[in-house]
């Protein structure tokens, strides 16, 4: 019994959430393996301003998520896009993905006004409707080690 409480412990300490941490557009979620993109920070469709100008940046940009991120003075690596994370987000351009992140969740992008999305080498796997209703979508690389899409 003490070697499955302890086991659990273990498990539990692991996979320990540190907490959320917003740097520019984007919030990281900050786990023991590294940080995940949770989500877009800025305003979005179904804030209270509805005007495209007002919730969008504009005019278009590129928006480069880190390799890495300072969380109390340690270099944490980013390791994956959570489902959801931009769908509808205001990014209006360009999104470049590092080579350091390895899964991409479900309708990560879904919705956006991405034009054109570079994935880094080394994405190993792309969630389920991952460009759903992406209608502005032009150009989009994806690394050569993706060995699952959903």
């Amino acid at each position: 019994m003490k070697k499955i409480i302890l086991f659990i412990i273990t498990i539990l300490i692991a996979s320990q959430i540190f907490g959320d941490v917003k740097i520019g557009l984007l919030t990281y979620r900050i786990g023991s393996t590294g940080a995940v993109v949770v989500r877009e920070s800025g305003f979005g469709p179904g804030d209270n301003n509805d005007s495209f100008y007002n919730n969008y940046i504009f005019p278009p940009s590129t928006v480069i998520i880190p390799d890495s991120i300072n969380y109390n003075n340690v270099k944490i690596p980013v390791v994956g896009i959570a489902a959801h994370a931009l769908h509808g987000c205001d990014i209006v351009g360009k999104l470049v993905v590092p080579n350091t992140v390895r899964e991409i969740g479900e309708q990560a992008f879904a919705q956006t006004y991405i034009d054109t999305l570079i994935i880094g080498d080394n994405v190993v796997s792309l969630g389920n409707e991952l460009f759903y209703n992406c209608e502005y979508l032009r150009y989009c690389y994806i690394g050569n080690s993706v060995s699952t899409i959903n």
